[in-house]
């Protein structure tokens, strides 16, 4: 009694395939916006983490898994924060974020600060406090849970 026929479950996997891809560019675009609309700011510098968000859905045998993700280097460290290190973060990156930004501090006494005495601080503050966790993967996915299970009819 073999109804189920490879040809109809063909056409079952793929029509599953099909939500899954409109199911994972969905949840891309809601990531992307999420990015650029972070509270109490975005998650934007030069943009590396926004232009390198990419989704992938893979067909195995029996699975069907979807991945959305960024590639840019630091990415780990922007979902997952950087929890206190015996390390302190790179100096140049730093440095380059601030002549970037163009910011400008004083000291104490009023004195400006130097690219680079800036750098230090905020190095320090990070080696200190870390950098706290910004997870959108995670928030949108447990925002769009329910819309998901209805997309694929569970």
């Amino acid at each position: 009694m073999n109804d189920f026929t490879n040809e109809l479950w063909d056409e079952v996997k793929e029509e599953v395939y099909r939500q899954c891809e409109i199911i994972a560019q969905t949840l891309e675009d809601k990531v992307a916006y999420r990015i650029s609309n972070y509270k109490p700011r975005a998650i934007y510098d030069k943009g590396d983490f926004l232009n390198n968000l990419k989704h992938l859905v893979t067909d195995g045998s029996d699975t069907i898994t979807i991945e959305v993700g960024s590639s840019a280097p630091h990415a780990m460290y922007v979902t997952g924060g950087s929890q206190y290190s015996y390390k302190k973060p790179a100096l140049p990156p730093l440095l380059a974020w601030v002549e970037r930004k163009r910011l400008s501090w004083v000291d104490k006494s009023g004195k400006p600060l130097t690219a680079l005495q800036m750098a230090f601080m905020i190095r320090n503050k990070i080696y200190r406090d870390s950098i706290k966790e910004r997870n959108v993967f995670d928030e949108v996915l447990r925002e769009e849970l329910d819309w998901i299970k209805k997309k694929l009819g569970v």
